[in-house]
């Protein structure tokens, strides 16, 4: 929980990203990764400091930096799938 803490702001695609590659762990609901907000004392409510909806220039901008991120992601998942078939 401290490494939670060490940030101001959080975006739930960072928590999601950071567990996944640093502690392999892939929770099927959002609201797991909302717990763990709870549990480090941070309102998934304030894990951003704005709307990047509002924005499209954001969100294409966002979307463009997390794009190898879940195709990474999307990747591991194939070969671990792979393996324990």
């Amino acid at each position: 929980m401290s490494w939670l803490q060490t940030k101001e702001y959080w975006e739930i695609g960072e928590l999601e990203y950071k567990l996944a590659f640093e502690y392999d762990v892939v929770y099927e609901s959002k609201q797991s990764y909302y717990n763990l907000f709870e549990e480090a004392g941070i309102s998934w409510k304030k894990t951003t400091k704005h709307n990047p909806k509002a924005n499209p220039d954001a969100v294409a901008e966002k979307k463009k930096r997390l794009k190898h991120c879940w195709q990474n992601t999307a990747l591991k998942l194939k070969q671990e799938s792979l393996e324990y078939s």
